[in-house]
């Protein structure tokens, strides 16, 4: 675990030749994903956790009766479930752990119509959702990717990227396989017109991920980091008819399916104008 973006820099430039050598020998292997908890603990792709119980290695699979926990000799049988080699596992294992890196994975990103890859490594815990991504140059579209990304001021603090070195981008946040380059922006104010200041307001993707931010001072919001797609917009903010927080959706209606959806292109910005909520309750 690294405290802050500083100690989590300082490491990579510490092992900078490890972690290129890692990351150049996975995008050379055409290999997805791998993550491990230890010596004890690795998971390959979407197939099911290999963990170590005593000296027995475990894996959950798929039986008559439904999942089951199944004992196996050896690392090495366990692997052979899911067309790998202790041998192989291991190797990656190693290099990851004497990394400090608990999950590395490539993604696919498509930008413009034309599609590169990326490596992400993140670091533990990976619930915090940190760490650094590669792009080589041989990928035209992820480094270009890449580096418009890192250049978008991120919705709000909990995310940020930018360039550390040639390829390399030190991140806090989701990887995204789709360019997230779109904006929507706009205004929410209460009913008699004042703004709504410091509410949270949350960008509802119709399909994958979305986002969120807060409005400004004069209750202005600017919601980054989109691919492009259909959108709902939302504001959580308190109903004095009821003293308790209720989201409100665009252009200010309860219900969801009432709501008017946003469509932002491929690298554009929109403004959807104003998202009206009840009036705030009065200051005590």
């Amino acid at each position: 675990m690294f405290l802050n973006e500083q100690a989590t820099v300082e490491h990579f430039r510490k092992h900078q030749a490890a972690f290129q050598k890692l990351v150049v020998d996975w995008l050379a292997s055409g290999t997805g994903s791998f993550c491990t908890g230890g010596t004890d603990w690795m998971l390959w792709h979407t197939d099911p956790p290999i963990y170590k119980v005593g000296n027995t290695w475990t894996m959950r699979v798929l039986a008559k009766d439904g999942w089951t926990d199944r004992s196996f000799k050896s690392l090495d049988e366990a692997a052979a479930t899911i067309g790998m080699t202790a041998k192989e596992l291991s190797k990656w294992q190693r290099q990851m752990l004497a990394l400090n890196i608990e999950c590395i994975k490539t993604v696919t990103i498509t930008y413009q119509g034309k599609s590169g890859r990326y490596v992400q490594c993140a670091l533990p815990p990976t619930m915090w959702g940190y760490g650094v991504r590669f792009a080589p140059a041989s990928s035209v579209v992820a480094s270009q990717a890449l580096a418009r990304w890192a250049s978008i001021p991120p919705p709000h603090a909990r995310l940020t990227m930018h360039a550390i070195d040639s390829g390399w981008f030190y991140y806090e946040g989701s990887a995204q396989s789709s360019a997230p380059f779109s904006e929507i922006t706009g205004k929410v104010l209460y009913a008699n017109g004042e703004p709504a200041k410091k509410v949270n307001v949350g960008l509802v993707a119709a399909f994958g991920p979305g986002g969120f931010t807060d409005t400004d001072e004069v209750g202005r919001f600017r919601g980054t980091w989109l691919p492009s797609g259909r959108y709902r917009v939302t504001a959580d903010v308190i109903d004095p008819s009821i003293r308790s927080y209720r989201i409100w959706y665009y252009p200010g209606v309860l219900d969801p399916d009432a709501s008017s959806e946003v469509l932002v292109a491929e690298d554009k910005s929109i403004d959807v104008g104003t998202l009206k909520v009840p009036m705030a309750l009065p200051k005590q």
